[in-house]
């Protein structure tokens, strides 16, 4: 599997954003109402991983985990490209 850059997942848009304290369940729902594949996901004002709607397919939803009792942190791709 190759990874993407950050750079081409978000370019042309401004990004969405989510502190690593959101359940996927949050996230999902902020991804909804933005319109966005994808999420930073910050620490504060750093960024320390990505989530995308990949990671809620393969890592949540095919990995039967609750997206109301999983964590960003648990899921994210940490330190993205």
């Amino acid at each position: 599997m190759s990874l993407r850059s950050l750079r081409s997942v978000i370019a042309g848009q401004p990004p969405a954003t989510a502190e690593k304290s959101k359940t996927i369940f949050e996230a999902a729902l902020l991804m909804k109402e933005k319109n966005k594949g994808a999420l930073l996901v910050l620490e504060g004002a750093r960024l320390v991983g990505i989530f995308t709607e990949r990671d809620a397919l393969l890592r949540v939803i095919a990995g039967r985990r609750d997206p109301s009792a999983t964590g960003l942190p648990d899921v994210m791709a940490p330190h993205p490209p």
